[in-house]
């Protein structure tokens, strides 16, 4: 409550005290100015207006709690309404390749988001993505981009002919000005080939060997410009290697002292014998890293293993 408000509530209880004050001083003196009754009087005013205005907190408070209530209800609906678009965490795995995903939004809902798509012919898309705003917004935003896509891909699209549609799609209709960096890609389980395409989503982290960050062309991102050119890519997987693909909320994670998480970083903890591990050991250095300081950005991760179970 602000304090001109505070000042303005307190002025009965205020000038009660002073005329109480007031009447103690008159006790002993010879020639009151109040008598008895008159003084009263003052009083039975001053205490109705004591409860007038306990009477006016009360229901301000009231109204207060309920839309507090009405909001907390409707933040918890949105939050179970894109757990189900996107889980926190989602597991899938067949003959030759184990993924894993983990999303985890910075406030109630966010604008990260993920997917997972069996296609035809063993083969799997995978998205993952990240929109400009949080809150709300960014929510509604995302799950009109990330079904676009999905359609697209479950058609039979390739990545980068996707990306463009949807893209296209999206600059026609925009006027809040809204965009998303996202990394779409199908996997051929066959022979371990992923071909993807990249909107300025940041770069993925080869698995393998010695881990490496993978180069793609850095793309425009969703809603910025129609025509982006985003263009078709390929990478080929051996058994055992695999994929770490993760939003900006990783790199730029902030500890107390104002350092950012950073690339260099991530590269050294991808370690895993699953892609579960290797996702859980990501979130759990990025926990230690901030010390549970409230983060500003989403954050969400996918890992991709090739070469399981054959």
């Amino acid at each position: 409550m602000k304090i001109k408000t505070i000042a303005k509530y307190a002025v009965p209880y205020v000038l009660l005290g002073a005329i109480l004050v007031f009447r103690l001083s008159q006790l002993n003196s010879d020639k009151p100015l109040l008598t008895p009754q008159q003084f009263d009087t003052i009083v039975w005013v001053e205490v109705l207006a004591m409860v007038a205005v306990a009477q006016v907190l009360y229901t301000r408070n009231k109204k207060l709690t309920i839309e507090r209530a009405r909001a907390e209800t409707l933040s918890a609906t949105a939050r179970e309404i894109q757990n189900g678009i996107v889980p926190q965490t989602k597991d899938y795995s067949e003959t030759g390749v184990e993924i894993f995903a983990f999303a985890q939004p910075a406030k109630a809902v966010g604008g990260d988001f993920y997917d997972i798509i069996p296609l035809k012919d063993a083969r799997i898309g995978i998205v993952v993505g990240d929109v400009s705003g949080k809150g709300v917004p960014a929510a509604l935003f995302m799950s009109v981009v990330k079904t676009m896509i999905k359609d697209r891909l479950l058609s039979g699209t390739p990545p980068e002919e996707a990306l463009n549609a949807v893209n296209d799609e999206v600059c026609g209709a925009n006027p809040e000005g809204m965009f998303a960096t996202v990394f779409a890609g199908v996997f051929h389980v066959q022979d371990g080939r992923l071909e993807f395409a990249n909107a300025g989503h940041t770069p993925p982290v080869k698995i393998g060997g010695e881990n490496s960050f993978l180069k793609p062309d850095a793309g425009m991102a969703i809603g910025l410009f129609e025509d982006a050119g985003i263009i078709h890519e390929e990478v080929f997987l051996k058994k055992g290697e695999g994929m770490f693909f993760y939003t900006d909320g990783a790199t730029e994670a902030i500890n107390a002292a104002k350092e950012s998480y950073g690339e260099r970083r991530l590269l050294k903890v991808c370690a895993g014998s699953t892609a579960k591990s290797l996702v859980e050991n990501v979130t759990a250095d990025v926990a230690g890293f901030t010390h549970g300081l409230d983060q500003f950005d989403d954050l969400t991760m996918l890992a991709l293993f090739y070469g399981k179970g054959i």
